[in-house]
């Protein structure tokens, strides 16, 4: 094989990928590897709201605080979010990712995909440091009536592994009728490794993995 060879010559690449790199004008193994990216950016270690220069590419991290508004340009779907870290706030617009609209429900929750190692981890909670020694602190001393619900929410990240098939099928069936069912399933598995799910929420779960099981035998 060299630069000459048909790109359906690539392992994995069939008739249907092959069409679409045409549309790119990519026909051969050369055509690709020189097929170089338009633009790329870099980011360095996160920082606060409040020290991002405006003008500036940099990455910052913090909450959703809430969703600040919903429509449709076309076929181009944006979802506008407030996002805080506590020393500023800013306005985030996410394009055609209507999925994460059920989860970005959930109160003062930041949202993550990430690329995970193990492929089959589909979801996963992180909790912040004032989290982890709450939780720990209400082990400790057996409070009743307190759970998941009562204290971690604002130091949640919801972390989806871009590696799992579930979380493939969301990124690429955006519009799908279960897509909403699976983000609501993948935010209560990540909330299981932690806790037990509160009664009504567990009630939801239990009726939703039926209906998935039910899927599956269609």
């Amino acid at each position: 094989m060299d630069g000459q060879s048909p790109i359906r010559e690539l392992k994995g690449v069939g008739e249907k990928t092959q069409k679409l790199f045409a549309k790119l004008d990519i026909h051969t193994v050369g055509d690709l590897l020189t097929f170089y990216p338009r633009d790329y950016e870099t980011f360095q270690k996160p920082v606060g709201i409040a020290q991002a220069a405006l003008g500036e590419v940099c990455a910052v991290y913090g909450c959703v605080w809430g969703i600040l508004g919903e429509k449709r340009v076309r076929n181009l779907h944006v979802l506008n979010v407030k996002l805080s870290d506590g020393t500023g706030e800013i306005f985030v617009t996410f394009y055609n990712m209507p999925f994460l609209k059920k989860v970005l429900k959930k109160d003062k929750i930041t949202i993550k995909i990430e690329k995970l190692k193990n492929k089959k981890i589909s979801s996963m909670i992180t909790l912040s440091e004032e989290s982890r020694r709450m939780q720990d602190m209400m082990k400790m001393y057996s409070m009743p009536g307190m759970g998941m619900n009562d204290f971690g929410k604002e130091g949640e990240t919801l972390i989806l592994n871009a590696n799992h098939p579930l979380v493939k099928y969301i990124m690429e069936n955006t519009e799908g009728s279960n897509v909403s069912m699976i983000c609501e399933q993948l935010y209560d598995l990540a909330l299981l490794q932690h806790a037990p799910l509160e009664p009504e929420a567990m009630s939801k779960f239990v009726a939703r993995s039926n209906e998935i099981m039910m899927l599956l035998t269609k």
